[in-house]
């Protein structure tokens, strides 16, 4: 489906702003499969465990720049309310269909960064598979590590730039030139876009440069995984709604459904 419907790669992910005025954010982000999932063309359902000694389990995969808005907001709901919850909307073109995904947020950052403190790595843990072959404890570096990897040339460069959301450093030239979705021709010139728009994938650096902006793109990378607790799935092609619930607060829980009213 996703050859055919690029769409469905991208869903919107909410977060709060937490305070004495409390506000939602919202912004589009690329899915990233589920927990020790990949793709795999000869699979009956076109995915394999990444590791053989555990399966998949329900928290989504998403990425973000640790410095970004989203991932100060997560932690920062972290840090005050011992809990981060946020919801996803994803829609699906080409089958009318709406999933409301609903749980709790969690930030994976590099191992020596702050924030690795509130990450729950054991409660968001996959299941051991049938046959294991090792005892040892899901390894969510390792994971953070495959998801970063994967990134296209052009994505792992945006880990290189400045914080996300702070002034241009060029702002003041800017000016006279058009904004978002302006068709300026001068567009990723230097003076728009002064910084690197892509970087090799890890081990095929060419300088030293190379290497060093990877190392900080790699420094500024986080997952976001949503652990979620309700999926409303509506189907306006069948008429039917229907709100799963998640039986106990592990990802590896069975599922209540209730049917609603569309």
């Amino acid at each position: 489906m996703a050859n055919k419907e690029k769409g469905i790669l991208y869903y919107s992910i909410a977060t709060c702003e937490p305070g004495d005025s409390p506000a939602p954010h919202v912004r589009t982000v690329v899915h990233r499969g589920f927990v020790n999932e990949q793709r795999d063309a000869q699979s009956k359902t076109g995915v394999k465990p990444f590791d053989s000694s555990f399966g998949s389990n329900s928290c989504l995969i998403t990425t973000t720049d640790v410095r970004a808005p989203k991932a100060q907001q997560i932690t920062k709901c972290l840090e005050e309310a011992k809990i981060a919850r946020g919801e996803i909307s994803w829609w699906m073109e080409s089958k009318n269909l709406q999933i409301r995904l609903a749980g709790t947020l969690h930030l994976l950052p590099r191992p020596d960064h702050g924030a690795i403190k509130y990450f729950d790595g054991p409660s968001l843990a996959p299941p051991s598979s049938p046959s294991p072959s090792t005892d040892s404890a899901f390894d969510w570096a390792r994971e953070r590590k495959r998801i970063f990897e994967k990134l296209s040339p052009g994505l792992l460069a945006s880990f290189a730039r400045p914080t996300p959301g702070s002034p241009h450093p060029n702002s003041a030239n800017l000016s006279a030139r058009g904004g978002p979705g302006s068709l300026d021709e001068r567009a990723k010139d230097k003076l728009e876009s002064p910084w690197p728009l892509e970087l090799p994938q890890p081990g095929k650096e060419a300088s030293e440069e190379q290497k060093e902006l990877l190392a900080e793109a790699e420094k500024n990378f986080a997952l976001i995984i949503l652990s979620p607790e309700e999926v409303d799935v509506l189907d306006l092609q069948s008429d039917k709604r229907s709100l799963f619930t998640r039986v106990q607060s592990s990802p590896n829980s069975d599922w209540h459904e209730k049917r609603l009213v569309p």
